[in-house]
């Protein structure tokens, strides 16, 4: 199993998603599933995560300091961690009851979707981290060209209100933890060996994995918003 993302990957910088079609991927389903039901509890975690900005904003423009705005932003990643620990428990279950299907077994929950979840709790504290660090920066930036707080404020805001993160950290999310789903059930059938499944669309990287891997090898996703699937050895759809 991949031990962990880059720090880039890990920390979801706040670039803008990749807009492209997997509609007929196996997991496709399952995700848009997991992804109306938990992105606005991503979102509403994202937004409210450093809740005490206004008043570090003003400290700051008042003083001019900015030794230690990200220390003073106090984050709160147990905000995140319900959120990620649903959405995990419902795509895992999804990609259990798919893998299933392909092996012919009951569903389980298995080792390495118990490890996804016990592992909920530094992905909320990563996600939550890179998000104070990346207010942290605007306000120090503002203070430094000489901006007024309403203006840093306001740009703070839209930055914990970007959708487009939330959704990318939702649909990768998701997807981590339906192909773990389908893993758990492939090992516990016997096999030995899965299917890296790409899309029309996929980044080379992924295309290079597209085929027969042990099992043990990285599994999807490689990187945020990743939505290649895994299955049986030879499947193709």
């Amino acid at each position: 199993m991949r031990s962990g993302f880059s720090t880039a990957e890990l920390l979801y910088p706040l670039t803008k998603a990749r807009a492209t079609s997997a509609s007929k991927l196996p997991n496709a389903k399952a995700n848009k599933k997991v992804v109306s039901a938990h992105q606005q509890a991503v979102q509403d975690a994202i937004a409210n995560s450093v809740p005490n900005y206004p008043d570090v904003v003003t400290e700051a423009v008042d003083s001019g300091d900015t030794g230690d705005i990200v220390d003073n932003l106090d984050p709160k990643p147990g905000l995140l961690l319900p959120a990620l620990i649903g959405l995990y428990t419902m795509a895992r279950s999804l990609g259990a009851m798919d893998g299933a299907k392909l092996t012919g077994g009951d569903p389980i929950q298995g080792d390495n979707g118990n490890a996804l979840l016990d592992n909920a709790p530094t992905m909320a504290d990563n996600i939550t981290n890179t998000t104070a660090s990346t207010v942290g920066a605007i306000i120090t930036s503002g203070v430094t060209d000489g901006q007024s707080a309403s203006d840093i404020n306001s740009t703070v805001g839209d930055v914990l209100n970007n959708d487009q993160r939330a959704n990318m950290i939702t649909l990768t999310e998701a997807n981590r933890a339906y192909n773990t789903g389908v893993l758990d059930q492939l090992i516990a059938s016997g096999e030995t060996t899965f299917e890296w499944i790409t899309y029309d669309g996929a980044c080379a990287d992924c295309l290079a994995l597209e085929g027969t891997h042990p099992v043990g090898d990285d599994t999807p996703p490689l990187h945020p918003n990743c939505q290649c699937a895994i299955g049986l050895s030879g499947s193709t759809d």
